[in-house]
């Protein structure tokens, strides 16, 4: 006879009724209704409208900004594994100690 197994976080009684209706009702009330775009672009629109809105007009530093030119990602590291992808350098320093991320892209 095998007894409940503690190496996962499982309940075994499953998801509470209460909890299921909550996260519908917050994914539901969000107007999430499919997974979001893979390419981000209406957040990447969304993301120089905001910037235009702080700026109060187009940076002059960056007169030519569009939606093609922002990068949207996962979190930092998945943006840091990006950038090293795309831009392939042959040599890298890392200080150290540093974050893990930094040695690992």
């Amino acid at each position: 006879m095998t007894g409940p197994d503690f190496s996962v976080s499982l309940n075994p009684a499953g998801i509470p009724e209460t909890v299921r209706a909550s996260v519908s009702e917050a994914v539901n009330g969000a107007g999430v209704s499919a997974y979001p775009e893979y390419e981000n672009r209406a957040l990447r629109r969304d993301m120089l409208d905001f910037l235009t809105y702080i700026e109060g007009r187009r940076s002059d530093r960056c007169p030519d900004l569009t939606p093609d030119n922002i990068l949207a990602g996962n979190g930092a590291s998945e943006l840091l594994m990006t950038a090293v992808m795309v831009t392939a350098p042959r040599k890298a320093v890392v200080p150290v100690p540093s974050f893990y991320g930094y040695e690992r892209a």
